[in-house]
């Protein structure tokens, strides 16, 4: 009887009797799925004989007159008919987002695996993130198994409820809004991991905002005053340039304090780049092919995301160039602008271990700087990219550059988007707000530099006729 049957993707999948095993009642009607010659059967809450599956499965409903065993006949029919057809558009779901196996399937129905789990799957993620980021899933996922009891016998029942219970210890234990915040951010990562490969349902995501059953991500505190105004920037940078630190320094500490300023400018500067990713910046082939006029990199945090290349344009202003004749290397070939930030460090742990000494030396350094200066703020290099976005947004400038130049874009190359919306003298009009030093006669420099070789000639003949 082939009435309920179909072929999704490389699967037969078909809704009738498990001959397995006979009970006192029939056998268990079952949905069957069939890969590559293996079969996985799926048992529905029916039993029937052999006789009777063939009897309901022909029976169908006329206008006319009906028995009643006819008529109960053909409302089983309709039964099986409409779970059928739930179960196949469910299949027909699966393989839009994953490759069909019996163990993906096994997965989605049951929510276990003989050859996967959940946690499985959280450590794959964690093995494939930086060691800083890595160290904080892992945490989380501590956390998960020791507050919620879940293990890796449990497959893939992550469910609202699973998701509820873990909240509710972590608020228990006293756990801060950002810390709990962090923790459910990392599992979102993971649940969002097996939607993709088809192990958990889009349906069956526990996370969400509008819906109250689900569990809703809690914000840490606000960032919003985490940010120095352009006219304190100016006054650091103005500092830089003049190398006026106080009298009573020592010559030592007024050198060190003159580098670690330098970074927490270009951290601003550099459309808000963190740390991490400056220890890591290199003069690689977008800064020559630009003519020395930017530099690129992609975000360390979100690089190795499936779903997002967070590349970042940073366009070399006069104040950023300024700071590199002061701190940067000499260019090479793919080599690091800054590498004493990373020193002798080669491993990914070693790295990240260093660029958390230099975040600790700068905040040091900064921190001492703006009480000396009679702030009320203490700042630490997280201010900078609060800093780049609260300031070009005050000035006006458009929404999507920032979130480009923060490499906030999702999808394609930035790179493509800058030179179709934003070509470099946009970007250097732009970055150029961040402080209030340009004379006229630098934007006038910036607006030439940003020129082709054809529109500087024709504003030479300009010129010359007037």
């Amino acid at each position: 009887m082939q009435k309920f049957a179909a072929k999704v993707g490389n699967c037969s999948v078909s809704l009738g009797l498990d001959r397995r095993k006979m009970y006192p009642d029939g056998y268990r009607l079952s949905m069957k799925y069939v890969i590559g010659g293996r079969t996985l059967y799926y048992a529905l809450s029916w039993r029937a004989s052999e006789e009777e599956f063939e009897r309901v499965s022909a029976t169908s409903r006329t206008r006319g007159k009906m028995s009643k065993n006819k008529a109960s006949d053909a409302n089983l029919c309709e039964e099986w008919s409409s779970t059928f057809t739930s179960y196949k558009e469910r299949l027909e779901q699966l393989a839009k987002v994953t490759t069909l196996t019996l163990d993906v399937i096994r997965a989605s129905l049951t929510g276990t695996s003989t050859e996967n789990s959940f946690l499985k799957v959280w450590r794959d993620v964690i093995r494939g993130r930086g060691h800083g980021t890595a160290a904080s899933y892992e945490i989380a996922m501590k956390s998960f198994m020791r507050s919620t009891g879940f293990s890796d016998a449990d497959g893939f029942n992550v469910t609202k409820d699973t998701m509820h219970k873990w909240v509710q210890r972590l608020t228990d234990e006293g756990k801060a809004k950002a810390t709990i915040g962090i923790y459910l951010r990392s599992c979102r990562v993971v649940v969002n991991e097996c939607i993709r490969k088809g192990y958990i349902l889009q349906n069956a995501y526990p996370f969400g905002e509008r819906d109250i059953s689900k569990v809703s991500i809690p914000r840490g505190r606000s960032r919003k005053k985490e940010c120095l105004s352009v006219e304190q920037w100016t006054q650091l940078y103005d500092i830089f340039t003049k190398k006026n630190y106080p009298d009573q320094w020592t010559e030592e500490y007024r050198k060190d304090t003159h580098t670690y300023l330098g970074i927490f400018l270009f951290l601003y500067l550099g459309n808000g780049l963190n740390m991490a990713d400056l220890a890591r910046l290199r003069y690689n082939r977008h800064y020559t092919q630009s003519k020395k006029k930017a530099l690129q990199f992609f975000r360390q945090k979100t690089k190795d995301r499936t779903d997002n290349d967070s590349e970042v344009v940073i366009p070399i202003t006069n104040h950023l160039k300024a700071i590199m004749d002061a701190l940067a290397a000499d260019y090479e070939a793919d080599g690091l602008v800054f590498p004493f930030l990373i020193q002798d460090a080669t491993t990914a742990a070693e790295i990240a271990r260093r660029v958390q000494q230099e975040n600790q030396n700068c905040k040091k350094h900064i921190r001492k700087l703006a009480t000396a200066l009679g702030w009320s703020e203490q700042p630490s290099p997280t201010w900078c990219r609060h800093s780049f976005a609260t300031n070009l947004q005050q000035q006006g400038v458009p929404m999507k550059y920032i979130s480009d130049a923060m490499g906030h874009s999702t999808g394609g190359s930035v790179t493509m988007g800058y030179i179709n919306d934003y070509p470099i003298r946009k970007q250097m009009e732009y970055n150029n707000k961040l402080l209030k030093l340009q004379s006229d006669e630098d934007s006038v420099a910036e607006l030439v530099a940003g020129m082709s070789d054809d529109q500087k000639e024709l504003l030479k003949k300009m010129l010359l006729k007037k």
